[in-house]
């Protein structure tokens, strides 16, 4: 197999993120891309195969103050319900992400408007689709691979106000030229769980430690430069 340049994985990355944007989405269908709870996850026995339902589950959105309504932020809380909406004021690069209870690390974790295959939220309020645009996240700098981007995807620090046992979220990085081969957490030095994400398809990783935590590490592991895009980070 001929080695690939960064230089063309960053392109082909770039034109990815504007061309491959996938059909609308409501809430009730958000969850069709979740594993089988029977499926096999791996060697790790603190591992989980899916989506925790009963944990605080959280999108994205890039914000328009000059089209929101007094009341637009509730009227798409409860569209969402229970995932809950963190509002982003930058579509591109912005950073920290904080969530309600938790933080990803500066510079780490990036704002983004492509979607690496995973489907987008529309609302079945037009006007809350004037206000509010779903976003997701990467580990690197836009535009990659150049300056003032970056060319390789970082590992990302998660830190947790409170203690928590379960942390999951939702990882995609192939575009057929296997840019991050695997996906692992880190907590207390100790690789607890993984995921291999090098053949194109949205993966689940999730872990729920007999013994609560507050920091953790999202590792990127080969491929060509260890980039990937996550959503629907969740925990309790």
């Amino acid at each position: 197999m001929k080695q690939i340049s960064k230089f063309f994985a960053a392109f082909y990355l770039l034109f990815t993120i504007f061309a491959c944007q996938k059909t609308s989405v409501t809430p009730e269908n958000l969850t069709k891309n979740q594993p089988n709870q029977s499926q096999r996850v791996g060697i790790f026995e603190n591992q989980v195969p899916a989506e925790d339902p009963t944990a605080s589950i959280f999108l994205f959105f890039k914000y328009n103050a000059k089209k929101a309504q007094a009341n637009s932020l509730a009227l798409l809380t409860k569209e969402l319900a229970p995932l809950k909406p963190v509002i982003l004021t930058n579509d591109l690069n912005q950073t920290p992400i904080v969530l309600p209870g938790a933080s990803f690390g500066v510079n780490q974790l990036y704002s983004s408007f492509g979607n690496f295959y995973f489907t987008v939220f529309k609302s079945k309020n037009k006007d809350l689709n004037r206000v509010y645009d779903q976003r997701f996240m990467v580990n690197f700098r836009s535009p990659e691979g150049t300056t003032p981007g970056d060319t390789n995807g970082k590992t990302v620090h998660v830190h947790f106000n409170n203690p928590v046992n379960y942390f999951g979220a939702w990882y995609s990085g192939n575009f057929d030229l296997s840019l991050t081969e695997k996906i692992q957490y880190v907590i207390n030095n100790t690789v607890v769980a993984e995921v291999n994400i090098a053949d194109g398809k949205l993966k689940f990783l999730g872990v729920n430690m007999p013994t609560a935590f507050t920091d953790m590490d999202i590792v990127p592991i080969g491929g060509l430069n260890q980039a990937y895009m996550l959503d629907r980070p969740s925990f309790k």
